[in-house]
């Protein structure tokens, strides 16, 4: 598999860690954006990471990582936000 056919999934991954957001409609916006970066994030050193990428397929960690700190992050910012 040449270079330029390794890197597509790698994208579909990050794209795909992302599209959660759409389905999870309770996400305030800091929950959303956190998990917008933490998503990619975790997939590139998924991915670049040898001995992680042969476990698993790195858009599953990186759902359920981002999907994890987007539940904390409306946690603690969705009481500031009602206050308001």
């Amino acid at each position: 598999m040449d270079s330029a056919n390794k890197d597509i999934p790698l994208s579909c991954s990050v794209i795909g860690s992302d599209m959660r957001q759409e389905v999870v409609k309770d996400f305030n916006k800091w929950g959303a954006l956190a998990a917008m970066i933490t998503g990619p994030i975790v997939t590139i050193i998924w991915h670049n990471t040898k001995a992680l990428s042969s476990l698993i397929y790195e858009l599953v960690p990186a759902f359920f990582v981002s999907l994890i700190v987007a539940l904390v992050v409306y946690a603690l910012t969705s009481k500031s936000e009602k206050s308001e």
